[in-house]
């Protein structure tokens, strides 16, 4: 069987967008957008996505940069997604998509690269691919001193605190 252009596109737009995404998009076809869609799906998704002389991978990080430099910031959220959860074989990292933001940031502006990676920062908190440096975790012993102290300074504060501050300058004065 003889694929259409329509057909060869949608499996490339599948294949970067994945299903549940082009599913969404196809749910939404109305008289108003499906010439389009259609459009998109034969041109986009196949002439340029289906072209042999650049992978998945390397149009992923091109797509990237355009949105940067368009300042489409949902678009460029689509595809930071589709980038992290797609195949194997044309799957961003974290790394990627910072070293896209870090060169649009001389050739499109700070400001777009700024946005750029506020968006991205929250999809990949979203997907738990980045978190803030965890804090340290704190030993049983410590949190058992901690409790000890917590308690010696409740029973005896009032006076416990002021004499041994009285000591504690004092040995400084001399």
């Amino acid at each position: 069987m003889n694929m259409s252009d329509y057909d060869r596109g949608m499996v490339n737009r599948r294949r970067v967008l994945g299903d549940a995404w082009v599913d969404k998009s196809t749910a939404n076809l109305n008289a108003f957008n499906v010439e389009f869609q259609d459009l998109i799906t034969r041109y986009a998704w196949n002439e340029v996505w289906g072209r042999p002389a650049f992978g998945d991978k390397t149009r992923r990080l091109m797509v990237l940069s355009t949105m940067i430099a368009l300042k489409a910031y949902e678009e460029f959220a689509l595809h930071v997604r589709a980038g992290l959860d797609g195949p194997p074989e044309s799957r961003l990292t974290p790394e990627d998509i910072k070293e896209v933001i870090l060169q649009a940031a001389i050739y499109c502006g700070v400001p777009a690269a700024n946005h750029a990676f506020s968006v991205a920062g929250d999809i990949l908190r979203e997907k738990v691919c980045w978190r803030r440096k965890p804090e340290p975790a704190l030993s049983f012993e410590f949190h058992a001193h901690t409790h000890f102290f917590r308690y010696l300074f409740a029973v005896l504060a009032p006076g416990f605190v002021f004499s041994f501050g009285h000591l504690l300058l004092n040995n400084l004065e001399k």
